[in-house]
């Protein structure tokens, strides 16, 4: 998956998150439909506009990123005990520039 540059300068955050609504709305009615094939392209579709937001709003250092991670991880697998399956999916590179 890779961080897109955006079509406009300075996209405003109610524009990315007006976008997350939608494409959760589309993702949604994939799966209330049993659209197998439109549930993959609209949870694809939702990921990227994740990853958008954190780019384009959050704008995280390597360092706030990680440690987010590390708070995030220890609030579900020690306070609230969950066991990890495996390893999922993490979008965990920053651009250097940003590093």
């Amino acid at each position: 998956m890779f961080v897109l540059k955006q079509k406009t300068e300075n996209v405003k955050p109610a524009v990315l998150f007006d976008k997350m609504e939608e494409e959760m709305k589309e993702l949604k009615d994939a799966f209330l439909n049993d659209d197998r094939p439109n549930q993959f392209e609209e949870w694809f579709d939702m990921m990227q506009i994740l990853l958008s937001i954190r780019e384009e709003v959050l704008k995280p250092t390597e360092e706030e990123f990680n440690e987010a991670l590390i708070i995030h991880n220890n609030k579900l697998m020690v306070e609230r005990r969950y066991d990890p399956k495996y390893e999922g999916m993490i979008f965990n590179s920053i651009p250097n520039e940003r590093a």
